[in-house]
């Protein structure tokens, strides 16, 4: 019984520590998002960044509406 209580823990452990890699990991890829946000951190910059991005959509939607409506 002994034996098996051990075994359990050794495993716990394992996994405690597997655990804390994956997280370790998690947060060094969400601080490289964050640097790539930073970029964008004055007001202008998010404005223009809005602004292009909701240009690129508009267009892209009215090119494949007008795709759709001379298919038929």
């Amino acid at each position: 019984m002994k034996l098996k209580l051990e075994h359990l823990e050794s495993g716990q452990r394992k996994m405690r520590t597997e655990i804390k890699d994956l997280s370790n990991k998690m947060e060094k890829k969400f601080e490289h998002v964050d640097r790539k946000f930073d970029k964008t951190d004055g007001k202008i910059g998010r404005v223009l960044y809005g602004i292009i991005t909701g240009l690129v959509g508009f267009v892209l939607t009215g090119g494949f509406d007008y795709y759709q409506s001379h298919k038929k």
